[in-house]
């Protein structure tokens, strides 16, 4: 089975990047949301921004369909972190309210960037909000977590 993987990661970057509502907290020259893969952070680049943490095989939300995880479809975990600089949480919230607009229940916003895919669900998992206290800039850092299904084509 081919994963998904490779081409659901530059999907969820793309709509995050176009997200109207991470553009209104920050864009950069090319007027886009700041939205990088882990290795793809620049150096010393302020907040707020989000990155790709990982996406990863899970196991199956239903059981029942172990069978077809192992033939089409695959049952994925996304992870993302959020940071921002912001003087309290209500940018950090802003971040996450946005994110989820753009990524809760709208598999068609992914669907129409995967080639050899089909992406049949995408669902808000869990948030943690978490005040960075570690340096001197004071940090809020979230991280998302979503769970998609993909099927092969």
């Amino acid at each position: 089975m081919t994963s998904s993987i490779p081409v659901v990661r530059p999907a969820i970057i793309s709509v995050l990047k176009n997200s109207a509502g991470l553009i209104a907290i920050s864009h950069d020259s090319d007027n886009k949301a700041p939205v990088y893969s882990m290795r793809g952070v620049p150096q010393g680049l302020a907040p707020p921004y989000t990155v790709v943490r990982s996406l990863q095989s899970a196991p199956p939300l239903d059981p029942r369909s172990a069978s077809s995880f192992t033939l089409r479809a695959q049952e994925l975990l996304l992870t993302l972190d959020t940071w921002s600089s912001f003087d309290g949480p209500d940018e950090s919230e802003a971040m996450h309210k946005a994110i989820f607009d753009a990524l809760d229940e709208q598999e068609e916003n992914i669907q129409a960037l995967l080639t050899g895919f089909t992406c049949t669900w995408c669902l808000f998992d869990t948030n943690d909000q978490i005040e960075d206290e570690s340096t001197n800039i004071r940090l809020f850092h979230g991280v998302e977590r979503y769970r998609l299904r993909t099927e092969a084509i």
